[in-house]
């Protein structure tokens, strides 16, 4: 677990990964998105995969994504986040321990946490798993 210090320590000290968890509604293949999702800059957003319980398809879209964060030439360590008070951060940490990774951290402040401490957001597109339509984002 990261408090906002740390969490600034970590990604000025080193090359991380920053996965936003963010729930967001989908519907017949389309992630439902009526507004632009501000999160920490150069954040991943990976909706759904903190649910406390996941369906086949987000659990391959969650594989899939850390799957290809490993490709990274280093091991980088990977922080989950969402909002201040949200655990669907926590369960995504938890459920990519159980998939057996490691290097992973907690930042349960979030979005909010860095906000409070003087940081710009920037606007994100959700990745995209197998199993969309289509793209419905523009950031």
């Amino acid at each position: 677990m990261l408090d906002d210090h740390a969490f600034q320590s970590l990604v000025d000290a080193s090359p991380v990964i920053l996965v936003d968890v963010n729930a967001l509604p989908w519907r017949d293949g389309l992630f439902l998105q009526d507004s632009p999702h501000l999160t920490i800059p150069d954040s991943v957003w990976l909706p759904n995969v903190g649910a406390p319980a996941l369906e086949d398809a987000w659990v391959d879209y969650f594989s899939d994504a850390l799957n290809a964060f490993r490709e990274h030439p280093e091991a980088v360590p990977l922080v989950f986040f969402c909002r201040a008070d949200c655990w669907l951060s926590w369960n995504a940490a938890r459920r990519a321990e159980a998939m057996g990774y490691e290097g992973l951290y907690w930042y349960p402040n979030g979005v909010d946490g860095w906000q409070a401490s003087g940081h710009s957001l920037a606007a994100v597109c959700p990745q995209l798993p197998a199993h969309a339509e289509r793209a419905t984002c523009e950031p």
